[in-house]
């Protein structure tokens, strides 16, 4: 009878440890789950995020040659400011020499000068959209180190979440 008693003592002691057990596994189980679809949120996350620095990396592309066509633009304006302010001076040179040819050398003169102010026109609207490029350009860059910034959070929660689930697999768990 004794003996009867030990084994239903010992039989009711391992149905509760098989039931913690159960439990347990149970545990593990529907964590290995929430791990599994957090893994693939953030994995998903990171692809959004790469894909928006793909973006970005192309906007950066067409900032730049946006940045050196506004470049080109500022420095042909110069050029023709240069060469206007140098015919302006011819200008002037002749009408010293000959006083008889002053009508048709202030015609010269008044298209030179309008040529000038156009140049001058033209020289402000090029710095005025090389300032707009630049601060897009910042812009840009402010947004693709953010997007990094994502990117390397997300690398680490994916790593974390990995060693998680290899630590539940050594422990057999999974």
């Amino acid at each position: 009878q004794r003996a009867a008693y030990e084994a239903q003592q010992a039989q009711a002691a391992s149905a509760e440890a098989l039931i913690a057990a159960r439990d347990e596994q149970a545990d593990r189980r529907d964590d290995a789950s929430a791990q599994g679809h957090r893994l693939s949120t953030l994995t998903s996350q990171l692809d959004a995020a790469e894909q928006r620095l793909a973006d970005l990396d192309r906007q950066k592309t067409r900032l730049e040659e946006d940045h050196r066509d506004a470049d080109r633009i500022t420095r042909d304006a110069a050029e023709a400011l240069t060469r206007l302010e140098k015919e302006l001076a011819e200008g002037e040179r002749r009408l010293a020499e000959d006083e008889a040819l002053r009508p048709r050398l202030a015609n010269t003169l008044e298209g030179a000068e309008r040529a000038a102010r156009k140049a001058e026109l033209d020289l402000a609207q090029a710095t005025a959209a090389q300032a707009g490029v630049e601060a897009e350009w910042r812009i840009a860059e402010a947004e693709v180190a953010q997007a990094q910034g994502r990117i390397d959070r997300l690398a680490a929660e994916a790593a974390r979440i990995d060693q998680q689930r290899a630590a539940l697999a050594e422990a057999g768990d999974l």
